[in-house]
């Protein structure tokens, strides 16, 4: 079972400041094989295959795995709320998918427009947070130690974010390590944990870069 979260759930509500000049490092890519291995690992997590998907998993070995998935799905808003896994992510076992099917990448005119999912763990530490910044067209990973932010893990917006197309963005951590994949483009960062909640936040949230609401989608498998 995951540890329960903290009586008081005020941390899960407000980002810890983010300050400026925090050291970068520039993220290369998954391989496509790479990419494509991780996307059938989990083939059997999406509860709406098709016919042909369907077939398609069974072909290749996968269809009890997909027997083992389980999804529960909430609306995440951006101005307040979390949404609490019914379980802790474990990076083999459980997944969140978030459907981010609204969206403005162009620049705003804001320096500090920051759109982030944040993943909590018990106790009450960012284990993962993705930042969207349209200002410099680029994701951010980073992760909180010892009540500090740690160096950025950096990216370019990816294909299909520049594209302006519906996002799938997939999310797995767990122990010490996430990966994140859009649509049909991945990435490996060495930051995460056993997370237990999920908070969608802009530092105005009048103008998030996606909608003030979405639907976040946990998974796991016994």
């Amino acid at each position: 079972m995951a540890e329960p979260l903290p009586t008081s759930t005020d941390k899960l509500l407000t980002v810890p400041p983010y300050p400026d000049g925090l050291q970068q490092v520039k993220l290369e890519r998954l391989s496509d094989e790479k990419f494509t291995e991780l996307k059938s690992k989990f083939a059997g997590e999406d509860a709406h295959h098709t016919a042909a998907q369907l077939s398609h998993v069974a072909n290749a070995g996968n269809l009890a795995a997909m027997r083992q998935w389980h999804s529960t799905q909430e609306t995440v808003y951006v101005r307040q709320g979390s949404f609490e896994f019914p379980r802790a992510m474990d990076y083999n076992n459980t997944l969140v998918h978030l459907y981010l099917n609204s969206y403005d990448p162009s620049y705003r005119g804001n320096k500090n427009d920051n759109t982030s999912f944040n993943f909590w763990d018990a106790h009450g530490r960012i284990c993962l947070h993705i930042s969207f910044r349209r200002h410099q067209r680029k994701v951010i990973f980073n992760e909180m130690l010892n009540g500090h932010w740690c160096s950025e893990v950096v990216i370019d917006f990816p294909d299909c974010i520049k594209d302006r197309k519906r996002v799938d963005l997939q999310v797995w951590t767990g122990g010490s390590k996430s990966t994140i994949l859009f649509n049909t483009e991945g990435w490996e960062v060495d930051h995460g944990g056993p997370a237990t909640a999920l908070t969608y936040r802009a530092n105005d949230s009048g103008d998030a870069m996606f909608e003030s609401s979405l639907v976040a989608q946990f998974s796991w498998r016994e």
